[in-house]
């Protein structure tokens, strides 16, 4: 069978995400920085039968994206930006909901973000983790040289703010049984990950594996 090359998203898309796929549509864009994993906000979530009828309140509450108990409050609101308001509908759900980032209380993982880069290996037909997962990783820390800074096999929540933002970042949408080389500078504070502030070496390498 042959895939072009928007087919092959899709079908990659519905491969990997198939029991996890959200229907969203941006009502307001908002402003600023954009929700990640692990950004601290407040938000309202209400609930309808009908798209143009959501007026049903859930909640306003104040969280830690991948550490709430709503799957759709993990998944659903990465990307939005302040106050800005995204409707969303599960694929196997007669459900809308709409939510509304009402603030952004701390975003400093997406400052990690722009001082890290993360190569991936190789994909497979595995389901991803994704935001809200638990993941088991073994990961090891290099200096430039590739000694061994550390290696250590661990598990978490993906968004989990007392993991370190680097592992949260590297892990998210990755697979079982895949690699990913996370490189990054010393500006990066590494003490979750290691026993001092900084590293003499300009550059530090991770290798993950889940």
């Amino acid at each position: 069978m042959y895939f072009n090359q928007q087919q092959y998203k899709s079908y990659i898309n519905d491969r990997l995400f198939y029991n996890r796929t959200l229907y969203k549509l941006d009502v307001i864009i908002g402003k600023d920085q954009k929700v990640m994993c692990g950004s601290k906000v407040y938000v309202e979530l209400l609930k309808g039968q009908d798209y143009s009828i959501i007026d049903q309140k859930i909640e306003n509450k104040i969280f830690s994206v991948g550490m709430s108990n709503n799957r759709l409050l993990n998944t659903g609101i990465i990307g939005m930006k302040l106050k800005g308001e995204r409707i969303i509908k599960e694929q196997n759900s007669h459900n809308f909901y709409k939510i509304t980032i009402q603030d952004i209380l701390d975003n400093k993982i997406s400052d990690i973000k722009e001082k890290i880069r993360i190569f991936s290996h190789e994909n497979n037909f595995e389901q991803a983790y994704m935001c809200g997962d638990t993941i088991e990783v073994l990961y090891t820390l290099y200096d430039i040289s590739y000694n061994i800074i550390k290696k250590e096999k661990t598990s978490f929540i993906i968004g989990d703010t007392n993991i370190h933002p680097v592992l949260n970042l590297s892990v998210e949408n990755m697979q079982k049984g895949t690699k990913r080389t996370v490189i990054f500078n010393n500006s990066v504070d590494i003490t979750q990950l290691f026993d001092q502030k900084t590293h003499k070496d300009s550059l530090l390498i991770m290798e993950i594996s889940c």
